[in-house]
């Protein structure tokens, strides 16, 4: 028996789709295209109406919903007139949502069901995996489940829920919290796989309702290709450190012990280093960024997979920063870092990132009680070449072949265990 045929066809729900629309487009983008090379039946239901350029020879396997939540509540408002829309569109999800009202994909459930219900007869599917945020995604599996009890429901958790800090989980009063929760519960109890981005995500899970959580990390995007050796100049250059994607909310106190001890590097070594940021949308560390204006701090948009190659492939080391409560997490940007085979300075503090890093000499922790003059001392043998790095690590756990290996693993044990 082949793989299509241990598995069936498979259904995948998420909100966004593609490289180019974040973490929660690419990480089911790579995995869902990887399925379909490898000739399994996927289709995708997503919000996302750009056909991503990934899935162009896929294009009949994506099905698109028109989402129904308002734009102004995930943009935000330019003047007083979108100010205003704000209100009303706040208020207006208010007296609709039970939960909480920035959970972007609350107003299509039903039109996920209605399209998910016509593929699952049309194409026979036998799973079904549903990814959040937004949770709602999530509950959308345990509604379906409930209609097509032969569906295998395989749940992944990109980021926490009622443990989370995003999506006014925090802000939530308890009738609102409770919904959440009860839905949250609802997935827990109704799902036949469960798995989590990161060790910290299984572990408040684990102490919601006790069940066997599975791993799933990020894997290394194949569409991020380094370039040749010999096309990278070897000229005398200003030593690039590139920080690319988001820094994350949270992570101030290690991003202004790192501007401070920049500041110094500056003054001391001017026009000898380069920090770049690339593409971050967090509007905390964008201002820390403008309040410390300094030469040697670029800030770059967002590139697609070609152009962030090809600056990777021109940067001298990378640069990393992640939020204290996440201290097992991995995040998604070490998976690309590594492919590139250069030095990763990490602002983190104990736990699984640091051991990856310290333990493989994949490069340098930046801890906060490091002082300036030493972290001018570490980045100059970082440019000299003489602090400890392994250029041969070996990433292939981390591979997307050897993810999706893990996914369809998963599938055929849960089909075993309800035989």
């Amino acid at each position: 028996m082949n793989k299509a045929e241990a598995v069936g066809p498979i259904l995948i729900l998420s909100a966004k789709l593609g490289t180019q629309n974040g973490v929660g487009g690419r990480r089911w983008a790579l995995f869902g295209r990887r399925m379909m090379e490898q000739g399994l039946e996927v289709h995708i239901i997503t919000a996302q109406q750009e056909l991503p350029q990934e899935f162009k020879a896929f294009a009949n396997r994506v099905h698109r919903i028109e989402s129904a939540y308002p734009d102004i509540l995930q943009y935000g408002p330019r003047n007083i007139w979108g100010k205003i829309q704000y209100r009303l569109a706040l208020f207006y999800m208010k007296l609709k949502v039970r939960g909480t009202v920035y959970d972007t994909g609350v107003l299509d459930v039903y039109s996920l069901c209605r399209m998910a219900r016509n593929i699952i007869r049309e194409h026979h599917i036998q799973t079904v995996i549903c990814t959040g945020a937004p949770f709602s995604y999530l509950y959308t599996g345990v509604l379906l489940k409930r209609e097509f009890p032969h569906l295998l429901l395989f749940s992944d958790f990109r980021d926490r829920w009622t443990n989370g800090f995003h999506y006014g989980i925090r802000a939530l009063n308890a009738n609102r919290f409770a919904a959440e929760a009860n839905r949250e519960e609802a997935v827990l109890n109704t799902s036949d796989v469960i798995t989590a981005a990161c060790p910290d995500i299984i572990t408040y899970l684990s102490e919601r309702v006790p069940a066997n959580y599975h791993l799933l990390l990020n894997p290394v995007s194949d569409l991020l290709q380094p370039l040749p050796q010999a096309s990278v100049t070897l000229e005398p250059k200003v030593f690039t450190i590139t920080c690319a994607g988001n820094i994350g909310k949270g992570c101030e106190p290690y991003f202004e012990h790192f501007l401070s001890n920049v500041a110094l590097l500056q003054q001391r070594l001017p026009g000898q280093f380069r920090f770049v940021f690339i593409g971050n949308g967090d509007r905390e560390m964008d201002q820390l960024l403008n309040s410390n204006p300094m030469s040697c701090i670029q800030k770059l948009p967002y590139m697609n997979q070609q152009e962030l190659s090809d600056f990777l492939s021109i940067s001298d080391a990378f640069l990393l920063f992640q939020r204290p409560e996440m201290v097992n997490s991995i995040a998604t940007k070490v998976f690309d870092y590594i492919k590139f085979r250069k030095p990763i300075i990490a602002c983190v503090g104990p736990g699984r990132l640091y051991d990856l890093i310290t333990e493989n000499k994949l490069g340098y922790i930046l801890n906060r009680n490091i002082s300036a003059e030493d972290f001018i001392r570490d980045v100059l043998r970082l440019r000299d070449g003489s602090m400890p790095f392994d250029h041969n690590f070996d990433y292939t756990p981390y591979t997307l072949d050897a993810q999706v290996q893990k996914i369809l693993h998963l599938m055929e044990e849960a089909r075993k265990k309800r035989i």
